[in-house]
């Protein structure tokens, strides 16, 4: 299957407000459909980038139904088959009516889960998934969704802490298993009116740990960006890591994966989730530290803004000689500033990972992020914004609580 989404400039679909934005898909056969009320004159369309010229907006609307696309299509060139009416009804928002639920494996589902994990190099995570669910299939070898009660869920309680397993352990199973049922019911467009988990988790709660997550202070971001004559292994890891905190403290896999079209006028647009699964899409100001990282290994030659390998094995890769690189610079530089003290009994900077020590690892810059905008008290939901979270009452992608130049100036306060 092949799709394409661009502006329809035949003088005979020319309407009141422009020309129409269509999808043309191809397959055995061939669909084309336009994306309702959205018009462009040909003045406001730039032809080259195939999109339109300055409206934010409309840039963000067109680009996010062509991710969606490519990622529909990359579905359904590796066995994930979709028809064309599928695809069009995902590209228009129109939701899917599952006539008879008791079809639906919520094991089948679950592994499709662990394979969406899988492909996007988050074996961590998928691995958490398919103990959890192998734990579950060991009491009920098959289960339909439609059959998930609550019953189900206070026998596997039982029967674990009955095996001697820690409440903590049983806890983290069925928060998998609540995921995973409550993301079914949103990709089958059900209503879940019986709650399976209501009080399961009575007398398995875990209390929140309050320890702060691992982060370190604005000094140390100063020294980071200081430090010099490290080998090109080492100096690539320390830019990215940088990167990652210039951009609101983005996961790794998202600035790996980072294309070309989602930077236009100065800003980065990045998503939170999966664009067919509610995910939230926002933007970031890029400021000149992170331009000068950007230029120094961009790619010229396809369409992402870094050339590394973009498959499974080379993100992997990557992130492993990142992460080696990264401990060897922290590791070095405080061995040095160690025997600088005892020559001169004076304390030396070092790179601390606060509040209880560490390494420098990616998760490390996320979190510096955040605690430096709490240490300038700037207010909590406006840090949810430049990191990303969706904020509850903010339902469309074009929604913020914040300004642009709101967002933008609290986040050059916490990067410089």
């Amino acid at each position: 299957m092949t799709g394409e989404i661009k502006l329809e400039t035949s003088l005979s679909q020319k309407r009141k407000g422009g020309f129409p934005l269509k999808c043309f898909l191809h397959d055995k056969d061939r669909l084309v459909f336009v994306f309702k009320n959205i018009y462009f004159e040909k003045d406001q369309w730039d032809f080259d980038k195939n999109l339109p010229k300055t409206n934010r907006k409309d840039i963000l609307f067109v680009k996010t139904k062509r991710n969606l696309l490519e990622n529909l299509l990359f579905e359904h060139s590796i066995g994930k088959k979709k028809t064309l009416k599928q695809v069009k009804n995902q590209l228009l928002g129109i939701e899917k009516k599952i006539i008879n639920e008791s079809d639906i494996s919520f094991y089948d589902f679950s592994q499709q889960e662990i394979d969406k994990l899988r492909s996007l190099g988050k074996d961590g995570t998928a691995d958490i998934y398919l103990t959890s669910i192998n734990q579950l299939k060991a009491l009920k070898p098959t289960l339909l969704l439609s059959d998930i009660e609550s019953h189900i869920f206070e026998d596997f309680k039982t029967i674990r802490l009955m095996k001697g397993n820690k409440k903590n352990t049983i806890h983290k199973y069925i928060s998998v298993f609540k995921a995973l049922y409550n993301k079914a019911c949103r990709h089958y467009k059900i209503q879940n009116t019986d709650n399976p988990f209501q009080d399961v988790f009575k007398g398995i709660t875990v209390k929140k740990n309050r320890t702060k997550k691992k982060n370190v202070s604005k000094e140390t971001i100063k020294l980071l960006e200081s430090i010099t004559g490290l080998s090109s292994g080492q100096e690539r890891a320390l830019d990215i890591w940088l990167l990652e905190f210039y951009l609101g403290g983005q996961d790794l896999y998202d600035i790996y994966y980072l294309k070309k079209e989602f930077i236009s006028n100065g800003r980065a647009y990045f998503q939170r989730g999966k664009l067919d699964d509610d995910g939230y899409q926002f933007d970031l100001k890029i400021f000149d530290k992170a331009q000068k990282i950007i230029d120094k290994y961009l790619d010229t030659k396809t369409a992402y803004v870094f050339p590394w390998r973009k498959n499974q094995a080379g993100y992997k890769t990557f992130r492993r000689n990142m992460q080696r690189d990264l401990q060897k610079i922290q590791n070095n530089w405080n061995a040095i500033a160690e025997d600088k003290e005892k020559l001169t009994g004076l304390s030396q900077q070092k790179i601390i990972i606060e509040p209880l020590g560490g390494i420098l690892a990616n998760k490390v810059a996320r979190h510096s992020f955040a605690t430096i905008a709490k240490r300038l008290f700037i207010p909590e939901k406006l840090i949810m914004e430049l990191q990303g979270h969706e904020i509850e009452g903010i339902n469309s992608v074009y929604s913020d609580t914040y300004t642009e130049n709101v967002r933008d100036e609290h986040h050059q306060k916490i990067i410089y």
